[in-house]
C-alpha cells in the first residue's frame, strides 16, 4: 500500500512541476533559468530560445 501512495504522491509532484513549467513558458520565461524567451533563427528555421544562451541552452519549437 505504501508503494501505491508513493507513486500517487510522485505523480502529483510531477504534474505540479509540469504546470509550473508550462505557466513560465506562457509568461515568456525560461523554465530552466528564468531568463526571457526570444525568437531565434537557426539552421532548420525559427525557434524559441533562452536569452541567456550559451549558459542556458533551453529551446522550444516555434509556437507559430
Amino acid at each position: 500500500m505504501q508503494d501505491k501512495d508513493a507513486r500517487t504522491k510522485h505523480a502529483k509532484t510531477l504534474q505540479k512541476e509540469n504546470e509550473i513549467r508550462n505557466q513560465r513558458i506562457k509568461n515568456n520565461l525560461c523554465p530552466s533559468c528564468g531568463g526571457e524567451l526570444v525568437e531565434r533563427n537557426g539552421k532548420y528555421g525559427k525557434f524559441i530560445g533562452c536569452s541567456n544562451y550559451p549558459s542556458c541552452k533551453f529551446t522550444l519549437k516555434n509556437r507559430a
